[in-house]
């Protein structure tokens, strides 16, 4: 009888410890990624809930590019297309990306879109949240005459020794405009 009783308490001690090896499980965080924790939002005996993250956790050999295109360029806008990134942290040096996903839904308050890319070979150092510029290519042409947009005035004028001309542009980045003619690659421009 004394060894039944052993036997049960046992059984009862086993349940315990199941069951509070499951509790415990519970509030354990795993990660459902390998990769390279980015911040940690809380400290050790901190109260946390559902609604509010831990941290930011993410790869650390695979960068996502995210871009804001314009209302009026998305409709340009392809996967696949190539694109080229200049980041501030690596100064006159450009890297190659893919487009790879359009998030079809405009923000109605800034009027733009996001797109996604991933680099073909990427930096070989890389952080969350640089900044930078992106051109996502849409068209390519052999020989262009281009000239700064900055040097490109109102109502498609710019401002030469001579006086103002007009010309006709092309295609356009935020740093550059293709010039069609009005002038050509003899033509010294002022900066207005």
């Amino acid at each position: 009888s004394t060894q039944s009783r052993s036997s049960a308490a046992s059984d009862v001690y086993k349940r315990q410890y199941k069951s509070n090896r499951f509790q415990n499980e519970e509030y354990v965080v795993k990660s459902r990624i390998n990769g390279r924790l980015y911040e940690l939002l809380k400290e050790k005996g901190e109260s946390v809930n559902l609604q509010e993250p831990l941290a930011y956790i993410g790869s650390d050999d695979s960068f996502l590019i995210k871009m804001q295109v314009d209302e009026v360029d998305i409709v340009k806008i392809q996967k696949e297309q190539t694109i080229w990134v200049s980041l501030d942290a690596y100064e006159n040096e450009v890297f190659e990306a893919v487009l790879k996903k359009i998030i079809p839904k405009m923000n109605e308050e800034t009027q733009i879109f996001w797109v996604e890319g991933v680099f073909k070979s990427p930096p070989k150092v890389l952080y969350s949240g640089l900044r930078g510029e992106a051109n996502i290519v849409i068209r390519q042409k052999k020989s262009a005459l281009t000239i700064p947009i900055q040097y490109l005035l109102a109502n498609d004028m710019v401002k030469t020794e001579k006086g103002s001309l007009k010309v006709k542009t092309g295609l356009r980045s935020i740093e550059l405009v293709e010039i069609i003619s009005g002038i050509d690659s003899s033509t010294s421009i002022l900066i207005p």
